[in-house]
């Protein structure tokens, strides 16, 4: 059921949903990104079903439900996940476009929550207070939020939890930050936290630390952030950095490199070699002609 949910003025300004508008006619990136708030529970998440999605927003056009929710998912406006064997997406903005109030906010949520993000109730200050008058002003209560945000965690996840080192090398290797790029923050967090709980952090460390000295020998396939750390719904395992040993594959560069490189010398020394019996051929031939002369 869709719920009444507010835009902003802002929303209109959006420019990388207007890019992607651009780039997409016709998959109305724009207003499906807005239909999602209102199917979605008081805590940003929907059931990531496209064909009954695609009867509550938009049903008389013609366009891709699946193409779209693809475009957002890939641009980080959505989440996807599994829980049991049923797919959930969920909006990681969600809570800093709309305020929960009434009835809605007591009800508790509706979906179950991303595996390995903490829930709500468990954030503190980081998460949006049910507990607000519904008729307080929405800038007050975004500037108060705003101040409480960035003590001591990122996303849902508390920094004594993440090596927040690793995070911030992961996002500088991709060209992001924690600024310009929270969803990509967001995004680290999460995939370390799994690999955290999954005692996989650690190799991850020795793999990134190969991968990145890799690609300064080898960059002939050059790996996308999110191809690179995996998807959410396969538990981050289909990701390049789990797809091949970089560590191995970092010494069987280098090998190769020297060997390369010995190779070139010894060549090169060969051909000096060759020069100089040329040269010494030379001056016999013309010694032996001047004392012809």
């Amino acid at each position: 059921m869709a719920r009444i949910r507010t835009v902003k003025p802002s929303f209109l300004r959006h420019e990388l949903l207007q890019d992607l508008e651009a780039e997409n006619p016709g998959k109305y990136i724009m207003m499906v990104f807005m239909g999602l708030w209102m199917l979605s529970d008081n805590k940003g998440r929907f059931e990531y079903k496209p064909r009954s999605m695609k009867l509550d927003i938009l049903p008389f056009l013609e366009y891709s439900m699946q193409d779209t929710l693809n475009i957002l998912e890939e641009s980080g406006f959505i989440r996807t996940y599994l829980v049991d064997g049923q797919k959930y997406g969920s909006i990681p903005s969600f809570k800093e476009h709309q305020r929960i109030t009434g009835k809605e906010a007591t009800e508790g949520e509706k979906y179950p929550p991303e595996p390995f993000l903490i829930p709500d109730d468990q954030q503190g200050n980081s998460g949006e207070s049910i507990g607000k008058q519904p008729g307080a002003q929405e800038g007050k209560g975004k500037e108060e939020e705003g101040n409480k945000e960035g003590k001591g965690e990122v996303g849902s996840f508390p920094h004594s939890e993440i090596n927040m080192v690793l995070l911030t090398e992961v996002l500088k290797f991709f060209q992001f930050n924690e600024i310009a790029n929270p969803d990509k923050q967001r995004e680290v967090g999460s995939f370390l936290k799994c690999l955290t709980i999954n005692n996989r952090q650690k190799y991850f460390e020795e793999q990134f630390v190969a991968y990145v000295e890799y690609k300064k020998i080898n960059d002939s396939f050059p790996h996308s952030f999110k191809k690179f750390i995996g998807s959410h719904s396969d538990l981050f395992e289909d990701g390049a950095w789990n797809a091949e040993n970089w560590v191995e594959k970092l010494n069987t560069e280098r090998l190769r490199h020297e060997s390369k490189k010995i190779k070139g010398k010894a060549e090169s020394i060969i051909d000096l070699h060759s020069a100089s019996i040329e040269y010494w051929k030379r001056v016999e031939e013309l010694e032996n002609k001047n004392k012809g002369l």
